[in-house]
């Protein structure tokens, strides 16, 4: 027997009629798909729980549903009689008097309401309400579900995000202070309806975002520990790879876990089997995921995050820039610039044409452009710098008026405009938001030297692309940056992280779909560059030679990282491109 909830009424109605053509022609099974809200959450569905259920008309009458009837194998039927007593279809006389004696306070409610508010959904609105508190009460040894795949900020602010909360507190999933601002409603979806519905030693397969298998938001939830519901997981499948995907517009990727209530015959999520489907949906290839030890790198503490600088419809500009004025020596002194429009609320579409100092710009590298071993700056942060250490001018600053009297013009529109519209927790000024957190300042401190080489990568994407750059040359919020001691360091570190056999071993060092961050090198040990070891500088010349020659294969880059961290490489990636 299929018994099916959703809240939305085209789901229910497309479900009833995949289960009607999967049924053998002119079978007579009732298709027991209700709308519902399978979550219970509200306090009148925990009382519901629990003896009586307690349903109230749109008016406002009570209708007291007999506990017998939601805990019967045959409640639907009885539901029927009810309804069918009391609009006066049927007479009560016509059933045993045990059912009469069960039904008869509830036919003398639901007649009331009938008669004041009229006799057409009473079945339907009943039978829906009565079929998540019995599927609670007589709970099942098998759920296949599909959970609603938002983010509890998609949760309107009142009293049912109130619940939501309290709900992922109790299943520990996420503190109740935290869970407004992130956390998926999948993983609360799942350890709710596990509790509820699943019998203790019942199997579940849960359809769910690509997230729940890596995201730290997930961790909880990978625990095991939902409050009463202890659970063991079985194996997990990524369908990332499989074409076409199963959901086209699902921007963290899909998977399926498959678990048991109760720890006997389950596994921890640490020792479950990690599987990959790839290629037709209809027939994929099947290959197991083997998990590889993390072991940090001594650069994962080294390599830090780029300039946290924001709004970029005020604060960057894009080449190309235009000479307005030049100096003695030919070279410009003014130029006019284009900021990037900016893409998000509440700064979409901000762009300005300006003209400003030179003095007023800074090299600045973006990820888009980022290539391996290609280092293509196409940007400018305008920052009013002065001193040293540097530090960002503010409107206040007298050197501001006298040094760059262009940029402080643009500068008091670009910070009227900040002003209107600076999220709470952005720095109280433009010149602090452009420096957020000393992302800017601590960069160009740590990169005075021209002497010394800067190493670049994203912090997201599908793959690790890294570069070498000037020491002075800013890398933006999604990149990571690191000034090498030496070039060969430098050259050592883009052969090692753009290294094409390394690269799934980067990707399962991920904790989110999309992003790297410091993550790559907490998980492969790669060690510190050693000028004396020839494998360190074989990497280094081949890096060099990367550089010369971006398009062509990279045998020997290949090998050497290879043979430099043999338990992270991948053998079949050793001697590609």
């Amino acid at each position: 027997m299929v018994t099916g909830l959703d809240v939305h009424p085209v789901a229910v109605e497309m479900a009833k009629a995949t289960l009607a053509t999967a049924l053998p022609p002119g079978a007579a099974v009732p298709l027991r798909v209700y709308l519902a809200d399978a979550l219970l959450h509200s306090d009148q569905a925990q009382k519901n729980m629990q003896g009586t259920l307690g349903l109230t008309s749109a008016q406002g009458q009570r209708i007291d549903i007999p506990a017998e009837v939601i805990e019967s194998p045959h409640a639907e039927r009885l539901v029927r009689t009810l309804v069918d007593a009391a609009v006066g279809e049927r007479s009560l006389d016509a059933v045993d008097a045990e059912t009469q004696a069960m039904l008869s306070g509830a036919v003398a409610q639901l007649s009331d309401a009938v008669a004041d508010e009229g006799d057409h959904v009473w079945r339907w609105y009943i039978g829906n309400q009565v079929a998540p508190s019995a599927l609670a009460r007589n709970k099942v040894m098998a759920i296949v579900a599909n959970p609603p795949w938002l983010v509890a900020n998609d949760t309107p602010v009142g009293t049912r995000k109130d619940q939501m909360a309290a709900l992922s507190e109790r299943y520990g999933l996420r503190p109740k202070a935290r869970w407004s601002a992130k956390g998926d409603l999948a993983s609360l979806f799942s350890a709710r309806a596990t509790d509820l519905y699943l019998e203790d030693g019942g199997a579940f397969g849960l359809v769910l975002p690509g997230s729940a298998l890596i995201n730290q938001t997930w961790n909880e939830w990978r625990s095991g520990n939902w409050g009463e519901a202890k659970v063991g997981f079985d194996y997990a499948a990524s369908l990332d790879d499989v074409e076409p995907p199963p959901f086209r517009h699902a921007p963290n990727g899909t998977c399926v876990v498959v678990g048991r209530r109760g720890r006997q015959g389950a596994s921890e999520w640490s020792s479950a089997m990690l599987l990959r489907y790839s290629g037709d949906p209809e027939a994929p290839t099947v290959s197991e995921v083997v998990r590889r030890a993390s072991s940090p790198s001594p650069y994962a503490r080294r390599f830090r995050r780029g300039a946290v600088a924001s709004p970029l419809g005020l604060c960057l500009a894009i080449d190309p820039i235009d000479p307005v004025e030049l100096d003695d020596d030919g070279s410009a002194k003014t130029v006019k610039v284009s900021t990037k429009a900016s893409t998000k609320k509440p700064w979409k579409g901000v762009s300005y044409e300006v003209v400003v100092e030179t003095s007023a710009l800074t090299r600045t590298l973006r990820a888009q452009t980022l290539l391996p071993f290609e280092c293509s700056p196409d940007a400018w942060l305008i920052a009013p710098l002065s001193g040293d250490p540097q530090t960002v001018m503010s409107l206040n600053d007298a050197e501001f008026r006298t040094t760059m009297p262009l940029a402080r013009e643009y500068w008091k529109t670009a910070e009227a405009r900040y002003a209107r519209d600076r999220a709470k927790t952005a720095g109280a000024t433009l010149s602090e938001n452009v420096d957020f957190q000393s992302t800017l300042t601590n960069q160009l401190a740590a990169g005075a030297s021209e002497t010394r080489r800067k190493v670049f990568y994203n912090k997201s994407g599908e793959s690790l692309r890294a570069c070498r750059g000037p020491s002075r040359l800013v890398a933006d919020d999604k990149l990571y940056w690191y000034v090498a001691a030496s070039d060969e360091e430098a050259l050592y570190l883009t052969g090692v992280l753009n290294a094409e056999c390394l690269q799934d071993a980067w990707r399962e060092s991920k904790t989110s779909k999309l992003h790297f961050d410091t993550n790559p090198l907490k998980h492969v040990p790669v060690p510190a560059f050693d000028p004396d070891s020839e494998l360190h500088t074989q990497i280094a010349r081949a890096a060099r030679e990367a550089e010369r020659y971006p398009s062509r294969p990279r045998p020997a880059l290949e090998t050497s990282v290879a043979e430099l961290v043999p338990d992270y490489a991948s053998a079949d990636s050793s001697t590609d491109a």
